[in-house]
């Protein structure tokens, strides 16, 4: 009998550690918590060259791989040569184009990548509600293209971005290069429905409001071509590439509390990461766990 009674008695004073250590579950739970993005949709690519008579080379596969042709004439035709290359990379991710074309040839290449991006995070901190965040937006883009002038049809290049959220434009930069046959190189011009630079070149870096947990994208184009004949020995070239950086603005006072997540494969998910120091109320919660863990811990020695 004396048996089962101290048996029970320690039961008895292990009981009180049940709810304790749910307590500290719910509490490690809540240190650790983080959001994650729904699932995104995947990048889409575009990539195509040709050159000379060949038939064109297209894909629409994501790669760090250039796609590259190159013809020469056969001896039948005016002598010429064409080459031409493309990419699209989805880490980090950029496109480029380059061509270059000599004798009766031409030769152009383009490349367009999307990419899908959302800002991760709670919808409210403190009782604050958060529904946009400020992130930094740095775009880089360049064209060249060799003088036409007396010596080919035309040559260009054109390096254009674009950012929307929710089918809403939010930033829009083009720049681009263009000589012809009878004309000067142009800068800034042909840039369809954007408003171009006043160069063939841009690094622009723009602090922009995002909506918290929407889904956004960023489309990138870089193209460039030549068309001949070109006349005399002279080799005329053209190329273009975009390189875009998102991040949050790290002014922002919940900057720890967001992350961004891409498409698949564009960059790696983030890990969960415990605050390096926990907020008050979690410090007032775990600083009561432990004084009753003390409390039960000095009550079992007495029993």
């Amino acid at each position: 009998m004396r048996s089962s009674a101290k048996s029970e008695g320690k039961h008895k004073a292990s009981r009180p550690w049940f709810p304790l250590v749910a307590l500290l579950a719910v509490m490690v739970a809540m240190l650790g918590k983080i959001a994650y993005a729904d699932s995104l949709d995947p990048a889409r690519c575009s990539v195509m060259v040709s050159s000379g008579f060949s038939a064109p080379i297209e894909s629409a596969n994501c790669t760090s791989t250039s796609f590259t042709t190159m013809s020469v004439n056969p001896p039948s035709i005016t002598p010429g040569q064409g080459f031409a290359t493309a990419q699209a990379n989805l880490f980090p991710s950029s496109v480029s184009a380059t061509a270059r074309a000599s004798g009766d040839s031409q030769a152009s290449g383009n490349a367009q990548l999307t990419v899908f991006f959302e800002v991760v995070g709670p919808s409210a901190i403190h009782g604050i509600s958060i529904t946009s965040i400020p992130i930094i937006l740095t775009v880089s883009g360049g064209t060249s293209a060799g003088s036409c002038v007396g010596e080919c049809e035309s040559a260009g290049g054109l390096a254009k971005f674009d950012l929307e959220q929710a089918g809403v434009p939010l930033a829009q930069f083009c720049g681009s290069t263009n000589s012809g046959f009878t004309g000067s190189v142009q800068f800034g011009g042909d840039c369809g429905a954007l408003a171009p630079t006043s160069s063939g070149t841009f690094a622009i870096t723009q602090s922009l409001l995002i909506d918290a947990n929407v889904e956004g994208g960023f489309t990138m184009n870089a193209g460039a071509g030549i068309r001949g004949p070109v006349l005399g020995t002279a080799t005329v070239a053209a190329m273009a590439s975009v390189d875009p950086i998102i991040s949050i603005d790290p002014s922002f006072f919940f900057a720890n509390d967001f992350h961004i997540e891409f498409s698949p494969g564009v960059a790696p998910v983030p890990e969960p990461v415990p605050e390096p120091v926990p907020e008050p109320s979690s410090i007032l919660l775990l600083s009561t766990a432990l004084g009753v863990m003390s409390m039960l811990s000095g009550r079992t020695r007495r029993i």
